[in-house]
Order: structure tokens, then sequence, then C-alpha cells
């Protein structure tokens, strides 16, 4: 009775696995572009003294996504010489995320693209800021997944 058992056992695994075999279907992989670049924020700001709002992190200014590529924000108008820096939402006030200098005082550079430092509020970061040596009318780009800013005079 035994043996009837274990041949009767061995029979419905072979069973179940021949079975779950047959059930496999292939599914293709997914299509790259599918997935291509998601935005890494749904905002941007500016504020230092040489913005238009200044300090006001709860006034700060509003860059524009693009509608082609949502990881770019540009804004363009007047710049006074001072500071800079890039604050992801007005929200969180100073505790939020930012996007800064790589090092402190690092001049705003035409024309070039420059490497921005993602910060979050408490991570032990330097409060890193560009310097705008120049005033006048700028166009600024920053592309946020591959964290740099471009400054250009307009």
């Amino acid at each position: 009775m035994k043996n009837i058992q274990y041949v009767l056992s061995i029979l419905l695994l072979i069973f179940l696995g021949v079975s779950c075999q047959e059930n496999y279907e292939l599914i293709p992989p997914p299509n790259p572009d599918d997935y291509k670049d998601p935005p890494r924020f749904a905002t941007m700001y500016m504020v230092g003294d040489a913005t238009p709002n200044g300090w006001d992190i709860e006034s700060a200014t509003a860059m524009k996504q693009s509608a082609d590529n949502k990881n770019i924000f540009t804004w363009e108008g007047a710049l006074t010489a001072g500071e800079i820096k890039f604050p992801i939402n007005r929200s969180d006030g100073w505790g939020g995320a930012f996007f800064m200098a790589g090092q402190a005082g690092a001049k705003l550079e035409l024309n070039k693209p420059q490497t921005l430092r993602y910060s979050q509020s408490g991570d032990g970061g330097s409060d890193d800021k560009f310097r705008v040596e120049e005033a006048g009318n700028y166009k600024l780009t920053i592309n946020a997944l591959e964290e740099t800013l471009l400054a250009e005079k307009i």
C-alpha cells in the first residue's frame, strides 16, 4: 500500500510540474521609451537677494516647467547682483530640498552648464549659493535630471 501511495505521489508531482510548465507565457520586456526620463520634480523656484522676490521663501520666484521635457525648468527676467539658490518647492520652507552651487560663492557663469548639488535640509551639507556678479536680464535653465544650471544673458 505504501508503494502505491509513493507512486501516486510521484505521478501527481510530475503531472503538476508538466501542467505548470505549460502555463508559462512569455511577456516581452517593457519598452524603455515608455519610462524615459520621468520628471524628478513638479516644481522649481529661485530664492536669494539676486532674485525678484529676494529671500522670502513663501514668495520664491517660480520657474516654468517645459512641456516637452518635464525635467527642464526655465526662467527669464532681471536679476540683481547677489546670491541665488533653487528650492524644489515653497511649501517646505527652509526645511525642504534645494539645488545649490557645488561650492560656496560659486560665480554664475554664462553659456556654460554648471553642476548643481541636490541638498535635502538636515543632510549636513553646506548652504552654497551661486553669486550673480552683474545685474541684467538672464535666462536660467535647470535640468533636474542631469543636475545642471545654464545661465544666459538676454
